[in-house]
């Protein structure tokens, strides 16, 4: 595990050690809404816990969202989420890969995603205008040793990875079902972590909205 040997490589590109600080600016658009959502987000590392069978690593945001992860030769992984005001730890079976080794083009794993701008305009009169809460989504690095620009800096020796999905959702104008693409683009650069991160959800129904979310880094430590 992380804590108990030596860093692997995927650990570089993201940090678990106790202490490190990230704040992020996040700009939300909604379809048919000109005007962004502009919020910030902060997160630290706290340290190791003995949860879920064994010894993981913590991590919090401002808002009392808390994540333990751990770290071998396969990659960072959650084990372990609590969301508030849910006080109830639920541990993630199977391993929850954020990301996966080696750091090379072609690495690919699936993981479970959150759908974030999927929602529906009006109450939902039926289950068909309800969207899912969750999807599989399949992750490949794509690029390795990019260099990227953000409010917090210049960083190289970047990794991008890209997520592709698929949701299902009935599509009122053509009166059937649709397999419609959830796209996610994130950049993990060495000693520093997620830097950047391009999230698009679109809908193509009127009774659900649909939009874009652009993370990028402020400051770390």
């Amino acid at each position: 595990m992380g804590g108990c040997s030596p860093t692997p490589a995927v650990e570089a590109y993201f940090p678990l050690a106790a202490g490190h600080q990230w704040t992020y600016r996040i700009q939300t658009r909604f379809e048919n809404d000109p005007e962004p959502k502009l919020t910030e987000r902060r997160m630290e590392n706290r340290g190791l816990d003995d949860i879920a069978g064994g010894r993981a690593w913590r991590r919090r945001t401002e808002q009392g969202v808390e994540y333990w992860l751990r770290s071998d030769e396969t990659g960072v992984y959650r084990v372990a989420h609590r969301v508030p005001p849910d006080l109830t730890l639920k541990e993630d079976s199977p391993r929850r890969y954020v990301l996966r080794a080696p750091i090379a083009v072609g690495t690919q794993w699936d993981a479970p995603t959150t759908l974030y701008l999927l929602a529906t305009r009006y109450a939902a009169r039926n289950e068909l205008e309800r969207p899912p809460t969750t999807v599989l989504m399949t992750y490949r690095i794509t690029a390795v040793n990019q260099s990227l620009a953000t409010p917090a800096g210049h960083f190289d020796r970047c990794v991008r990875v890209e997520g592709q999905a698929e949701v299902r959702i009935w599509v009122d104008t053509l009166r059937q079902w649709r397999n419609m693409p959830v796209h996610a683009s994130e950049w993990y650069c060495e000693t520093v972590g997620l830097v950047r991160q391009e999230r698009i959800e679109s809908s193509p129904s009127r009774f659900m909205t649909g939009g874009s979310v652009l993370l990028e880094l402020l400051a770390w430590d």
